[in-house]
Formats: structure tokens, sequence, C-alpha cells
């Protein structure tokens, strides 16, 4: 949280940073959309686009961090950064969802037990690689189809829980 407001950061491709660098108005197409496995887990995954570039967040629903910003968002303000192909150079940009347009993806964080948290977390390279995907949003500027795609993940925080187990030997 920055400045009494939460911003998501991630790294998009060379490409859509350029455009969004040389883009007058640092404003997006931008689309909230909420998702869940065969198995139970929810997913938040907000959309930019310029020309026939998207870049993707994708917020695991069932985090803790990710459920405090999502309340947040009902509410408050929020932005974004993206960097440039993981070079020092960032572009901050603010939100264009209403808070209202959150409530729904509010309703979908529900609790998970820790278990079920690993298994979903298990699982998140899979969502990573369909999100990958051009045609799995729709483009959100007609005149231009998706053709380049990136996706940045908030990791969970039980990931980190699991690394230090496998580290110091707790897990089998």
């Amino acid at each position: 949280m920055t400045n009494e407001r939460w911003v998501l950061c991630g790294d998009t491709s060379e490409q859509m940073f350029s455009m969004m660098q040389g883009s007058s108005e640092k404003t997006f197409a931008t689309r909230l959309t909420g998702m869940s496995t065969k198995d139970g887990a929810h997913y938040a995954v907000i959309s930019h686009q310029i020309f026939n570039c998207q870049h993707r967040f994708l917020l695991p629903l069932y985090d803790e961090r990710v459920q405090a910003f999502i309340r947040d968002a009902t509410t408050g303000r929020i932005a974004y950064m993206v960097g440039n192909d993981g070079a020092s150079e960032a572009i901050v940009f603010d939100n264009l969802i209403t808070a209202r347009s959150f409530v729904p993806v509010a309703a979908m964080c529900k609790p998970m037990d820790e278990d079920a948290q690993e298994d979903a977390m298990l699982e998140m390279s899979f969502i990573i690689d369909e999100l990958s995907h051009p045609g799995k949003i729709p483009t959100l500027l007609v005149q231009h189809p998706v053709k380049y795609v990136s996706v940045s993940a908030i990791m969970p925080q039980v990931l980190t829980r699991v690394l230090h187990d496998v580290l110091f030997g707790m897990r089998q």
C-alpha cells in the first residue's frame, strides 16, 4: 500500500511498455474478470490493453492479502505499476474499474484451509499458462484483437510457508 492506496505491480513486454509510455493519456482499457477452477479456487484477473497488447494481473482470491486488496478496492483507490520486461523503468497509472465493480469479485473471496490453498497454489502454473493465450480474455478494444499477452501473478502467502518448509526440511 502506498499513500493510502494499493498499487498492484507487474511486468509487461517491451512492446507493450513502449506503447504505454508513448501514450499521451495514461488510461488504458481495463477489465475485471472473476473465475473459478473445477476444484473451487477463485481468482480475479485485471486486464489492461493498448492496441493489440494485453497485460493480465492474476490474483488468487483465497489469499488474505488479496482479499484485503479486493475489500479496499470496493471502497478506495487503487493503482497499477508495470515494468519494462525486467528493466528498471516503470509506469504507474490509475484504476478505471469502479469500486462497485469489485463487489461481485469480493463475494468470491472465500477462506480456504492451508491444505486447500497449497493445492490451489500448485495449479497456478496451469492457470498462468491458460491466461497467456490471447483468446482467454476477450479484446477490450474492438478494433484491436489481442495478439500479445503478458501475465503477472500475485503469488499467495502460502507459497512462503511451503518454500520455508521445503528449504528447512520440514516437508517430505
